[in-house]
């Protein structure tokens, strides 16, 4: 059975994705889920393609002598469907000699060759929304192309459809290819490369355990970084244990560089898990090496806190400084299906935790600012607004703005991005104390891309996720401090500051200094 054309994997890493197809492997290394992580034009794509054919050429034959079986092939959006899998699938599997491909969404490929009877469904679903269309559905195997940009739940939900075809007692298959997702996935802590975040209950850790039938792996990176002694980087050499670098070439591998910044060579080109999100990002002008201290950041002792808070069941809060006319994003604290009740205290204590200069009662004020609908929303737990319960734990929150208007948000902060104060970026972000905040600004919090055929098209409002909470929490700042009536033309300002004292936001391990109220009452 055979069409005149020679797959051989190039690198340690494809081989064993290969190597490891429930169907055609040694007892021992099959696995239910096999998970391989790659930079850009590593192979990824094409391996996943020969390794879910392998499986169909290795079925069991039924009592007619056929292999039967059926298949799922997932992608985020049909675009990128077309544009991309369907396009590396049929270079590969051509509708002459294989068989008759239905060009309607979504897509089916009737392959019929030699003993083999397979159909494969290329459909795109935007995640867990898409869930209940999964149940009933009968699967023997499937392939999530491109899985940074799905949930944990989606992935589970999807592998429990498998094995049912044609035999409903067949083995669970599900393959994922991607390129580096973004920090806090779940991918790289179900991996062990990232800690669980702590506030995660103990069954949502136990259900990020890698059971011992999946595997990840992630190959090695394009380039080789060589850097100086303040650790910028000189130049980028071509890494000798990179895959596919047989197949494409050198040439081909140095001309990914062109045209791309720092954070986009990190994670499509060093495969480090860093910023990528399906959709056009919503704040272009953040830029990674301006708007991110080279160094943790200190509050003040002389100014007060601004924390901005975010409500609903993704609760979130951002703790923020103005000083000498610059915002400085210090910390984040954020929760998963968490009510006020939990997170009110729950801050508070982080508050005491991180920043104890404040609690002393001639400390600085702390200023809390909050979605004007936490003032009317009812809790689902008791009748108390978001505004009361913070209220009953000493944190008296004000609406950060009356008009709460998308528009004039988000140009607040492309304002703020955009400023320079002295050559100094206006908004300066912590290097590690607000990662979740810091991914979402570099690309995580987008305009989410339609879910239809010809040129991209975006919704008009940002996705709402998790990325989107913290942006949520830190514009309630800007917008209580002043920044949002800037941005609209009037004249009321941030109250000015002495910008002559001197002014250090930079750790330097002095101690945190202390001169009001704990909390402004």
């Amino acid at each position: 059975m055979t069409t005149g054309r020679v797959y051989k994997p190039d690198g340690e890493m494809l081989e064993r994705y290969l190597a490891s197809n429930p169907y055609s492997a040694l007892p021992g290394w099959e696995k239910e889920v096999s998970c391989i992580q790659g930079p850009i034009r590593s192979g990824t794509s094409v391996a996943s393609c020969m390794r879910l054919w392998e499986a169909a050429m290795s079925v069991p034959k039924d009592h007619t002598g056929k292999r039967r079986s059926r298949w799922l092939i997932v992608r985020n959006s049909y675009p990128d469907l077309e544009a991309s899998t369907l396009k590396t699938w049929l270079h590969w599997f051509p509708e002459k000699p294989y068989g008759r491909f239905y060009w309607s969404q979504p897509y089916v490929h009737e392959i019929r060759l030699g003993d083999v009877e397979a159909d494969f469904h290329f459909e795109s679903f935007e995640g867990d929304a898409d869930i209940p269309s999964l149940m009933s559905r009968e699967y023997t195997g499937a392939w999530v192309n491109e899985a940074q940009f799905y949930s944990r739940k989606f992935i589970v939900t999807l592998l429990s459809r498998t094995g049912y075809y044609p035999v409903p007692d067949g083995p669970k298959f599900l393959q994922l290819d991607m390129n580096a997702p973004p920090l806090g996935h779940w991918i790289p802590i179900m991996r062990g490369d990232a800690p669980a975040p702590e506030d995660w209950t103990e069954s949502e850790r136990k259900a990020h355990i890698c059971p011992p039938t999946w595997e990840f792996l992630v190959q090695p990176p394009w380039f080789v970084e060589k850097m100086d002694a303040q650790g910028s980087v000189l130049s980028y050499d071509i890494n000798p244990l990179a895959e596919n670098l047989r197949i494409m070439g050198e040439k081909a591998v140095r001309s990914l560089l062109g045209g791309r910044t720092k954070d986009e060579i990190d994670a499509e080109l060093m495969n480090r898990v860093l910023i990528t999100q399906a959709g056009l990002p919503v704040f272009p002008q953040f830029v990674r090496d301006v708007h991110i201290g080279r160094q943790p950041l200190t509050a003040n002792p002389d100014f007060p806190l601004h924390v901005g808070l975010d409500f609903g069941r993704r609760p979130a809060a951002v703790i923020m400084q103005c000083v000498g006319g610059r915002w400085f994003v210090l910390a984040e604290l954020t929760a998963k299906n968490t009510a006020a009740e939990e997170f009110a205290p729950a801050l508070k204590q982080f508050l005491a935790r991180r920043f104890p200069g404040w609690m002393a009662d001639d400390a600085p004020a702390i200023h809390f600012w909050g979605d004007p609908s936490g003032q009317d929303k009812r809790s689902e737990v008791n009748d108390g607004t978001a505004f009361a319960i913070f209220a009953k734990n000493g944190m008296h929150v004000r609406a950060a703005d009356r008009g709460n208007r998308r528009t004039i948000r988000l140009e607040t902060m492309t304002m703020l991005l955009n400023r320079m104060v002295h050559g100094q970026p206006g908004i300066v972000f912590d290097p590690k104390a607000c990662p979740k905040l810091t991914t979402a600004m570099g690309g995580a919090y987008v305009y989410q891309r339609k879910k239809v055929s010809g040129s991209p098209t975006y919704h008009e409002e940002p996705l709402k996720n998790e990325f989107s909470d913290p942006v949520d929490a830190c514009i309630e700042v800007l917008m209580g401090g002043g920044e949002g009536r800037a941005t609209v033309g009037r004249t009321e300002r941030p109250k000015p500051v002495n910008t002559l004292r001197p002014a250090d936001v930079f750790s330097r391990g002095q101690a945190q200094g202390s001169r009001r109220s704990a909390f402004h009452r």
